[in-house]
């Protein structure tokens, strides 16, 4: 077999499938930051966002309101989501079926083809929001992955920036690299808060008690997302990774998918629960991506391997579950 005979069937393999569909898209430099790295920014102009941003961001803006007894978010000055018990600000979880626009952003090619890259037979896990306003708390650096050491994704994080990130804005960070050590960081490798430990920290902001002036030390190697608004940042499982705290007046937004292999169960209960009007609406592949060629679930009735007989039952019987409560 030739090179270009065997280049054409790693390309209908599922990462070289994926890699090719990157490739026609002419993001091929950002797998390699990915692969050495850990993680990509594809910047708003190649990144699909732009048509959804502004439907992506009011909707988001109206389900914060609903969810936080009808506070509306400042934008301009953060203050309604400042100093929050929570580092990563206001969390919003099960957004997938709340809007369409939610779901259109999980069907953008550009960002299925780096799931896909890094994860053959991902399903989506959860979709979900955060909110930040100007705080002194950073979000501490933490690997997703939920077995170590493995070096494949097991699981991998899609997110769309809503506003500008910057170190003073409240980005992300991550430490490059940190992908191949294949474990989470110790509390040495992580912010220092002076005297206090990060565990004494999160308890005062927890129970609502003054944090006092805090003396954060960064990470070793820890570097900011610098990246506009629309930017799609991508990152494996491994990758270490947190959020530095706001500094500057505003508001930091993002809309989160976060994906993990099929094997493993999702965060979010879409495959029993999403509504069937939801999944006709989108189509085979969408349904795919909920789960529905996941086999896992089965009762009395053991294992069913044709595709979609076990998701049917399953959501039967979850619903049925739903419906006695």
């Amino acid at each position: 077999m030739n090179k270009s005979m065997k280049m054409a069937k790693w390309e209908e393999s599922g990462v070289g499938s994926a890699y090719s569909a990157i490739r026609k898209l002419g993001l091929e430099t950002h797998v390699a930051d990915l692969d050495t790295y850990g993680f990509t920014v594809i910047p708003p102009q190649s990144s699909g966002a732009l048509p959804l941003l502004d439907r992506l961001i009011d909707k988001i803006m109206e389900i914060s309101a609903q969810r936080n007894n009808e506070v509306v978010p400042d934008i301009k000055t953060g203050s309604t989501h400042s100093e929050l018990a929570n580092p990563a600000g206001q969390h919003l979880f099960y957004l997938l079926g709340e809007d369409p626009v939610f779901q259109e952003a999980m069907m953008n090619p550009v960002l299925l083809a780096f799931v896909r890259y890094l994860l053959p037979e991902a399903v989506i896990s959860s979709c979900t929001s955060m909110l930040k306003g100007p705080g002194q708390m950073p979000l501490p650096l933490h690997s997703d992955q939920p077995i170590h050491p493995i070096p494949n994704a097991l699981v991998c994080n899609t997110t769309y920036l809503l506003s500008d990130y910057d170190r003073a804005n409240g980005a992300l960070c991550f430490v490059p690299g940190s992908h191949k050590l294949m474990r989470q960081p110790t509390l040495g490798e992580n912010f220092g808060y002076g005297k206090q430990t990060q565990a004494e920290v999160m308890l005062k902001l927890k129970t609502g008690k003054p944090l006092g002036k805090l003396e954060i030390t960064e990470p070793a190697g820890v570097v900011a997302v610098e990246a506009k608004k629309g930017s799609l940042v991508v990152w494996h499982g491994n990758t270490w990774h947190g959020a530095f705290n706001r500094t500057e007046s505003g508001l930091r937004m993002n809309f989160i998918l976060y994906w993990c292999s099929s094997h493993l169960r999702p965060q979010e209960a879409y495959r029993e629960l999403l509504s069937e009007e939801v999944i006709e609406c989108n189509g085979d592949e969408f349904a795919a991506l909920i789960g529905k060629n996941v086999h896992h679930g089965w009762t009395s009735e053991g294992p069913e391997y044709v595709p979609g007989v076990a998701f049917k039952r399953h959501r039967s019987r979850a619903n049925a579950n739903t419906e006695a409560l």
